[in-house]
């Protein structure tokens, strides 16, 4: 479950209905210039802020949010790219300019349960964006498929010049944990991520480990039009093909 998909799962009928009037309904309470909100990532020639929103009934739970816009060189009205009613704790972080897209992590807490992370970039100066969940908290049926798990306590991120990223992220190990509880243990993946037509792909491992001198070293991750690559804890550069 990421952070577009929490509302959903908060079980408020209105919101995928709402998707499309969201912005409408924002700008028609209080129009949103380039020099609106706080700022949370600035360049030369962009500015990414946000803006504390109210949806429908200010007392309702969940009502209250964040709406994240950039402005860029090109494009004279802001660019609404992240945020939505009927979350908590929602954050955008880890932004990161790359060519002519502006990379970010997400995350959210479902008010009614569950939390999600999601990654994901902006086409500049006003999209699209692709993006997707690389890891969620929510107890599903069996009839359902679980969500990603990509460890992502920490983690860093690289795009290529196609739009492919690739994620190297840590996390604490709570399964090795409970069986071993005077042990701690962490976990590790290298995932890559693929360009569909309205989003990113569902993250493909290409590494899973709990060793920690195979644990990537996460701000080598880096990719190309063949290959991810990346250095491990243990000092040995690392290439697979993505």
């Amino acid at each position: 479950m990421g952070v577009r998909a929490l509302a959903g799962r908060a079980g408020i009928g209105v919101v995928a209905a709402a998707a499309c009037s969201l912005l409408v309904t924002a700008s028609a309470s209080a129009r949103v210039s380039c020099r609106s909100g706080t700022t949370v990532f600035k360049r030369p020639d962009i500015r990414v802020f946000r803006v504390a929103r109210v949806y429908g009934n200010a007392r309702q739970e969940g009502s209250h949010y964040k709406q994240f816009y950039l402005c860029a060189r090109g494009s004279h009205h802001p660019h609404a790219f992240q945020g939505q009613p009927f979350v908590r704790n929602e954050s955008v972080s880890q932004y990161k300019l790359v060519g002519d897209r502006l990379g970010f992590v997400a995350f959210a807490e479902g008010v009614s349960g569950g939390a999600g992370t999601t990654i994901g970039w902006v086409q500049l100066p006003r999209g699209p964006e692709k993006e997707a969940d690389i890891w969620d908290r929510e107890e599903v049926s069996e009839e359902e498929e679980p969500g990603p798990k990509v460890p992502s306590d920490d983690l860093d991120y690289a795009i290529a010049e196609d739009g492919t990223v690739a994620v190297a992220g840590e996390a604490d190990d709570f399964a090795a944990e409970a069986e071993h509880p005077d042990k701690p243990s962490k976990e590790w993946e290298v995932c890559v991520l693929s360009v569909k037509p309205h989003r990113l792909s569902s993250p493909r491992a290409l590494l899973k480990t709990t060793s920690a001198a195979n644990a990537p070293v996460l701000n080598s991750i880096a990719i190309n039009a063949s290959r991810v690559s990346w250095r491990n804890r243990a000092g040995l550069a690392v290439s697979v093909p993505r």
